[in-house]
């Protein structure tokens, strides 16, 4: 006789009720089941993982294109430091730049706020207003240290001199609406103070 047998009519229908019980109805899952759940599992990583790779080479060729497409403002100096009223060279701020593509060009030097202050950068001077500049053609202008704009054809600002500090150059192209500061400050030294 057989254990099913011994046991009598009513644990053979509990045990073939437990055999024939669908998944998850009060039992424990089979085997086959948590085959297919651990796939499943294995399944999604794969493809977080395929799409984390493939998100990674996109941005790297983005940041590569980004990197060598050119700025519309290129070889952008401008001299550290300047003495207006003599002393050591240089005595007037050289700036040049070329342009990617012609424009009509205005330069401005801009009061640099200091570290700190709640004083807001203003423009102090214009050196050049909406001048026609071709592409890759340096411009190269100077900065006379005096306030204002430039006036009847005098290619250099005749206000009263500016005070010694941090300054910065701003380029406005007007086709292509660019404003783009110097990538430095500059220093402006009066005689006895910097």
């Amino acid at each position: 006789m057989t254990g099913a047998q011994r046991q009598g009519p009513a644990a053979r229908a509990e045990a073939i009720a437990g055999a024939s019980a669908p998944a998850g109805a009060g039992g424990a899952a089979g085997p086959a089941e948590a085959g297919g759940a651990d796939r499943g599992v294995r399944r999604l990583r794969a493809a977080v993982f395929v799409s984390l790779v493939i998100a990674s080479f996109a941005a790297f060729f983005i940041a590569q294109r980004l990197k060598h497409t050119p700025t519309a403002i290129q070889l952008f100096y401008v001299d550290p430091v300047f003495h207006p009223e003599g002393g050591p060279k240089p005595h007037r701020e050289a700036i040049t730049f070329r342009l990617q593509r012609p424009d009509h060009v205005t330069v401005e030097i801009w009061s640099s706020p200091e570290a700190g202050s709640a004083t807001a950068s203003t423009v102090v001077a214009t050196l050049v207003s909406h001048r026609v500049v071709a592409a890759y053609t340096p411009l190269e202008l100077t900065w006379n240290g005096r306030l204002g704009a430039h006036r009847d054809g005098n290619r250099r600002p005749t206000g009263p001199p500016a005070p010694a500090g941090e300054y910065r150059v701003m380029v406005i192209l007007s086709h292509q609406k660019v404003e783009q500061f110097s990538p430095h400050d500059f220093t402006l030294v009066r005689k006895g103070r910097r």
